[in-house]
């Protein structure tokens, strides 16, 4: 089943599983005005069963809850999808359309896309080798992709008070 997102305000779930490797989300990236996307990830998946105290991840990369970080660096492992100089093992990564460059996501991540083609689409993915994934994985991370208009929401507005409402509202 395809899913295709195609408003213009978004707070969309999904589930991105440590298991499946590239994970098309359905955001068709430029199909949309809102010019900002916003990804916030939770939860904590694992990427080696057979030790899960060294495998259990965060968005980040980190081991949840343990007062102990057991970082596993991977930049320059070209064997990971994404190896940047801040790569490391777990983390939420994306790339726009099946072929495109990996980035980092985390457990926060907001970009720009106006000017995009309407065709390509977002995938989600944990950074890990994409062979050994099925094998010794499981988890997944609870993610929400919001679009923004990109209004400054600090920005002065003309407003005034509406005695009746008994509160500000907008010009």
């Amino acid at each position: 089943m395809e899913r295709v997102m195609t408003t213009n305000r978004i707070n969309k779930r999904l589930k991105v599983s440590a298991t499946d490797g590239w994970q098309d989300t359905g955001y068709r990236v430029g199909a949309q005005d809102a010019p900002k996307v916003i990804l916030r990830a939770e939860g904590e998946w694992c990427t080696r069963t057979d030790d899960r105290k060294f495998g259990r991840r965060d968005a980040n990369g980190r081991t949840p809850n343990s007062g102990a970080t057991y970082l596993h660096k991977v930049s320059g492992d070209k064997e990971y999808p994404y190896h940047g100089g801040d790569a490391l093992m777990g983390q939420l990564i994306g790339r726009f359309g099946e072929s495109g460059e990996p980035f980092l996501v985390g457990n926060h991540k907001s970009f720009r896309v106006d000017g995009m083609p309407k065709d390509v689409s977002l995938w989600l993915c944990c950074n890990d080798p994409l062979d050994s994934a099925k094998r010794d994985n499981d988890g997944a991370l609870d993610v929400t992709l919001e679009l923004d208009d990109a209004r400054d929401v600090f920005a002065p507005r003309p407003q005034h008070f509406d005695r009746p409402s008994g509160r500000w509202v907008d010009d």
